[in-house]
This record gives structure tokens, C-alpha cells and sequence, in this order.
């Protein structure tokens, strides 16, 4: 992919994941959220490294009969075990560039996109309390 083909792929995925918490987005959100939005093919090759090491990970674990359940556990719980050392640090920077994204369209959300939001909130909250009741 491209500069262009990858800020298109990551900016539809915002979008649309906006849009299923908020509700419709206007093209002016739209247009300021597309200057927000940068593409990284750095990261993405950073994702694809880790992918493959966490996978072989895992396919080790589960040829391994010995303490199969145990180990299984652990690398659920702790997965950032198997993470490389590369992911480990860009995945912080990621995660502040996404809180600064996520905080910039906080401050151009619509009151009606506040209301849709909280409706999809509390959809999960009556479905998790439902599941605790089974």
C-alpha cells in the first residue's frame, strides 16, 4: 500500500468506527479528522513482525503436551510476554497519537453524537449484566 491507498484504509476505519459509537458524522468532522489521521507503514510492518512472532508463540505452546493448560493461561493473560521488543515501544507512542486523536474528536462531537454514544454504552452494560445472570 501506498501513503495515500494506507491514510484512506486507516481514516474508513476510523470512520466507520466512530460512526457505529456516534452515530452519523458530518463532512466537516470528517475533513478534520482526516488531517488527524497519519499514515505510519513503520507501524504497520511493526504489527506484521509482532503478528508473526506471536503466532509461532502460540503454535509452539500448543504442540507442547506438557502443562498445555497452565502455559495456555499464561500466555493468555500475559501476551505482552510475547510481544517484541520493537512492538513493545511503538505500541506506547501509538496509543498517546490515538488518545490525542480520540480527544480531538471529543471536543468536535455533537451533542446528538454524545446521545448515540451513551445508547450504545448502555446496550453493553444491559447485555453484561444480563450474561451475569445465566
Amino acid at each position: 500500500m501506498d501513503s495515500a491507498e494506507l491514510h484512506k484504509k486507516t481514516l474508513d476505519w476510523l470512520c466507520e468506527t466512530l460512526e457505529d459509537w456516534l452515530g452519523h458524522l458530518e463532512s466537516e468532522q470528517k475533513q478534520k479528522i482526516a488531517g488527524w489521521v497519519k499514515p505510519d507503514s513503520n507501524w504497520i510492518a511493526i504489527k506484521l513482525k509482532n503478528r508473526k512472532k506471536t503466532q509461532a508463540d502460540l503454535a509452539r505452546l500448543l504442540q507442547s503436551k506438557e502443562l498445555l493448560k497452565e502455559n495456555l493461561h499464561a500466555w493468555m493473560y500475559h501476551i505482552e510476554s510475547h510481544w517484541t521488543d520493537e512492538f513493545k515501544i511503538h505500541v506506547k507512542a501509538k496509543k498517546r497519537e490515538w488518545v490525542g486523536i480520540f480527544l480531538k474528536v471529543d471536543a468536535i462531537t455533537r451533542s446528538r453524537q454524545r446521545k448515540h454514544a451513551a445508547k450504545e454504552l448502555q446496550y453493553y452494560i444491559d447485555n453484561f449484566k444480563e450474561l451475569t445472570k445465566l
